[in-house]
């Protein structure tokens, strides 16, 4: 009779444990650290930028490791450039022209707002110059205004900016 008694608590507590083992609740709880891309995605004032960035081969860098600082154009950002301006970009045979764009908008390496107000200018990955300036405590990119800074995940920093940085 002991065994019986024994063989049922197996039993039941195998069947109680297997079905959460196969679920995806228990897998769904474990997540990745967020990225510099998640935040991207995931933010509906960044919602253009994911956008064009998801038709391009910048998705892997933003996922990457890093640390990589971006500078993140508003939805409202791309409404101040000129007319048919986006929609030129977003034409297949200018995936070049909008990888340079979007890659002007990265910098190597996770950069605070502290050090960005000491130093002049960063490097893109476009390998081109950001100017840095600052303003009554406000910094200044090339023309766009940091408008929410600090963003940090573990592979960068986000700063979303009030205008598209474009290089020459």
């Amino acid at each position: 009779m002991g065994k019986v008694i024994r063989a049922f608590f197996i039993l039941s507590s195998f069947l109680f444990i297997y079905p959460l083992v196969g679920s995806n609740e228990i897998s769904s709880k474990i997540e990745h650290p967020k990225t510099i891309l998640d935040e991207v995605l995931e933010n509906p004032s960044l919602s253009t930028l994911a956008k064009i960035i998801v038709n391009t081969d910048l998705v892997d860098v933003l996922e990457g490791q890093g640390p990589l600082t971006l500078f993140a154009p508003s939805n409202e950002a791309f409404t101040k450039l000129p007319s048919g301006k986006l929609e030129d970009l977003i034409k297949p045979g200018n995936k070049e022209k909008l990888m340079a764009i979007l890659k002007y908008h990265v910098v190597f390496g996770k950069m605070t707002l502290d050090e960005m107000k000491k130093d002049k200018g960063l490097m893109t990955l476009e390998g081109q110059h950001l100017r840095i300036k600052v303003d009554n405590d406000k910094v200044i990119i090339n023309n766009a205004a940091i408008v929410k800074p600090n963003l940090e995940y573990p592979n960068g920093v986000v700063y979303i900016i009030d205008q598209v940085l474009i290089p020459k």
